[in-house]
Order: C-alpha cells, then structure tokens, then sequence
C-alpha cells in the first residue's frame, strides 16, 4: 500500500512538473527595446505597475536597453529583437534605405502636442540664434533618429551644413547636460528628464525644440518585422492590452505617487527627478491613451523627411502600419 503511495505520489509531482513545463512553453517571450525612462512605459508598466493581465501567462517580455532607435533598428534587422521602439525617421529609413519588412503597431510617444525635445546652451552663451552655431559643436544622440534630423532640419533651415558648417557628435542623453556645462559641446539635445534635471540647476536656456524642426511629430512608435507579426498576433494583442492597461495606470493622476516611486527604482534615481515634469500634461511628451498612432502626423513627418533629402523617396505610410492589433486590444478593456 505504501509502495502504491509512493508511486502515486511520484507520479502526481511528475504531471505537476510537466503542467509546469507546458505551462512555460506556452509563455512567448517578447524582446522590447526601450531607451529613456519614463518617456518610453513600458520598463514601468512590464517591471512592477502591477497592471498586465497576460504578463507571465502567454507572454514574458525581456526589456532590453538601448542609446537610442538607430541602435534598435540594427538589433530588429539582425533579429535580436522582437519589438523596437523607433522614431519616425529611423522608421522610414528601415524601410526605404535599409529596405526592413517593418510594420508600426502602436504609438509609443508624440513630440509637440505637449512637451518638445529642447536644444540648449549655456545661460551665458554668445549664441543667441541657430545662425551663430557656425564652427560650432552640437550632441545628439545618435545619428538618423528622430531629434538629429530635426536638429538637421533646423541646421538646415538656417543656411547651415550638418557635418560641415556645425560638428555633430554623439553622446548618451544622460551624458548631455554634463557636456554641455563643461564646455564639450556648444548645444545638446535635452530630452524630458534631462531639461527637467538641467532647468531647476540653471545656468543652460532653450536654443530650439525638435518642433522648430519637424513640427509636432509621432516621435516614437513601436514597430515589428511582419513576419514576426504575422506569427504572434494573438500574443502580441495580448501584450498591447497590457501595454494600453499600463499606460492608463501610469497616467492616472491617482497613481502619480506610485508612478514616480516606480521611475525612481528602475533609473536609481532621487524621485525629485521626475515630480515636476513626468506623467504631467506640461512636462511630458504626450502618451496615447489607447495607443493609437496619428498615422496623418506620421505621414506628414515622412514627407518632410523626403523634402529634405534625407530620405531618396517618401511611401504612403498606412501600407507600412497595422493598428488592428492595438484597436482589438483597446476593445478588450473597459
């Protein structure tokens, strides 16, 4: 009788075991990319909002950091990543210059509606205009995403060359503010956290905004192969519902307090950081409730990308983007 037990029992932490193992294989994982918290949300919502529904059932994201969307663009080419975050203008030059199968899925974050990427110098700087960075040194951080061709356009716009007339450079966004005070550079870009932090010190005022470039913008987008699309739809809409629950979470004013608490652990920084700019109407980028991308802006961002030269040709931006995913995920949620 006890020998039956034992094989009883055997057998029960066995099938145990095999649920468990059946239960793990049915989990897709999902490499997002991300770069600056918490202007991207999907560290917060996926590390700790406590908001995902599918998150460890039938998927598992693996967030994954890179210096900015030109990065993400090779990594997804090379198949190292599943989904990328990418500005409209590395967008459009996977597609046309590096000829990618990309399809956008779901806004990620809107330049200009509310808050737009500054260019600053320093308060006691002799350039009063963009026609004195002539011989001069300006940061981005990196080359063909979406603030270096508005800083380009800018550039251009004002009689200037890139790369000749003014000395591009690249540099972590975090590394921007401390470059420009030491004299390395004589304008960088400063991205939300960044201008926020660099404001309250003093001593550096706004030269121009990523809006003086491109005007309002759908900056940031998330963007997957369509293959890759095509074979994970239904946990990919998954992983939307969840992506539009967090995005909801963190920009519910009742959820503020958390919402910084959380920024606070994943960047390892003082929460006096964020508590005047993140998750406000002001100080933010603008975040889209449902997701949803402004495919005209988008269109429109493309065009002027052509215009310039900087891509050889534009494309009609609705055969390249798929919002039936984020539509059927948004329905989801009351």
């Amino acid at each position: 009788m006890k020998r039956i037990t034992r094989i009883a029992a055997a057998a029960s932490v066995a099938a145990l075991a095999v649920g468990f193992a059946v239960s793990a294989s049915a989990q897709t994982k999902i490499r997002v990319g991300f770069s600056v918290i918490p202007v991207q949300l999907a560290p917060l919502i996926f590390q700790g909002s406590g908001a995902p529904v599918h998150q460890g059932k039938s998927h598992q994201t693996e967030m994954i950091h890179f210096r900015g969307s030109a990065a993400q663009l090779t990594a997804i080419a090379a198949g190292e990543l599943d989904l990328a975050v990418l500005a409209f203008s590395t967008f459009g030059g996977g597609i046309v210059n590096a000829r990618q199968d990309l399809v956008a899925l779901a806004d990620v974050a809107r330049d200009g509606p509310q808050f737009s990427n500054l260019f600053g110098v320093l308060e006691n700087s002799p350039i009063k205009s963009v026609k004195d960075l002539k011989g001069k040194v300006l940061a981005i951080n990196g080359k063909g995403g979406a603030v270096d061709i508005a800083a380009r356009m800018v550039l251009l716009r004002n009689g200037l060359k890139p790369g000749k007339d003014v000395t591009i450079v690249e540099a972590r966004f975090g590394a921007m503010e401390a470059m420009l005070r030491q004299g390395k550079t004589d304008v960088s870009v400063l991205v939300a956290p960044f201008w926020a932090r660099a404001n309250a010190k003093g001593g550096i005022r706004a030269l121009f905004s990523q809006k003086d470039g491109v005007g309002d913008t759908q900056f940031l987008l998330y963007a997957a192969k369509r293959d890759f699309v095509k074979k994970n739809r239904a946990v990919l809409v998954d992983w939307l519902e969840d992506y539009i629950r967090g995005t909801t979470w963190a920009l519910d004013p009742k959820n503020r307090d958390a919402a910084l608490d959380l920024t606070a652990k994943l960047t390892k920084r003082d929460r006096k950081a964020f508590t005047s700019w993140a998750f406000t109407k002001t100080g933010d980028l603008y975040h889209d409730p449902k997701a949803r991308l402004d495919v005209p802006t988008l269109q429109k961002n493309i065009d002027v990308l052509q215009k310039f030269g900087i891509l050889r040709r534009t494309f009609d931006v609705t055969k390249t983007v798929d919002e039936s995913l984020v539509i059927e995920a948004a329905a989801r949620i009351k």
